[in-house]
């Protein structure tokens, strides 16, 4: 069989989302385990979808994907979409395939399909999103990506966050202009994460909180409806866990 390059770009692409799965599987009850250890194998296969997913882990009702949601903050079909199109970004960023080939490579029916999930998903379309990098700020062409500095940020941010009281905390986050939702996404996951479960509802909190830094003049309303739905599952989820 013919080797395909484009799968080894693939592969180099979605590490970081499957190690992020393999992550997410360590954390959630063992009843939703089978369903995450399923998307990881199956992620880029064009027939998984929630359907399939069910049936292939043994799932007769919709008992478990609503605990999927609840525990995670997203259905199975967000969850998976998600993952698909963080991968997707990362082909279009770093390296020079079509982006018909992007979008048959993570698992899209047509170029089409995946154009509107992109859209959907990040305010801008693929060519849109391509075109507005700049060559010397391309992931191995000379330097870091706008994406590398802005979960950099993201970091610091939440480093200063952590070590600081709630009333420096709304202040922060009161006079900050993000350009996008990389630090409520980056609350967002630390509070799927974290064993303790007073400090999932902090994490989600401020989740929710950071949601006002987003500067709408530079993040499409789309972008922002979704992660304001998103935060407020982040603080619904972790309320539910510590209930119970």
């Amino acid at each position: 069989m013919r080797h395909d390059p484009s799968r080894d770009l693939l592969v180099a692409a979605a590490a970081e989302t499957l190690a992020r799965i393999r992550r997410d599987r360590e954390s959630v009850p063992s009843r939703v385990r089978p369903l995450l250890a399923y998307v990881e194998q199956h992620l880029f296969e064009k027939s998984l979808d929630v359907n399939q997913l069910k049936r292939a882990c043994g799932v007769r009702d919709n008992t478990i994907p609503i605990r999927f949601t609840a525990t995670l903050g997203r259905t199975p079909h967000r969850y998976i979409e998600d993952h698909r199109l963080e991968t997707a970004r990362r082909l279009l960023r770093d390296t020079d395939l079509k982006i018909w080939q992007v979008a048959d490579l993570v698992g899209y029916s047509s170029i089409q399909v995946f154009s509107r999930a992109y859209v959907r998903w990040s305010g801008e379309s693929p060519s849109t999103y391509r075109e507005s990098l700049e060559p010397r700020l391309r992931f191995g062409r000379g330097g870091w990506s706008v994406e590398d500095l802005q979960n950099l940020q993201s970091e610091v941010i939440l480093e200063v966050l952590g070590a600081s009281t709630q009333t420096v905390q709304r202040e922060i986050l009161r006079r900050l202009r993000l350009p996008g939702p990389h630090l409520v996404a980056r609350l967002c996951e630390e509070s799927r994460r974290s064993p303790s479960k007073s400090r999932r509802i902090e994490l989600a909190r401020l989740a929710v909180l950071a949601l006002q830094a987003i500067d709408p003049a530079r993040c499409a309303d789309t972008v922002r409806a979704e992660w304001t739905a998103k935060a407020w599952s982040a603080l619904a989820a972790a309320t539910w866990a510590a209930a119970e």
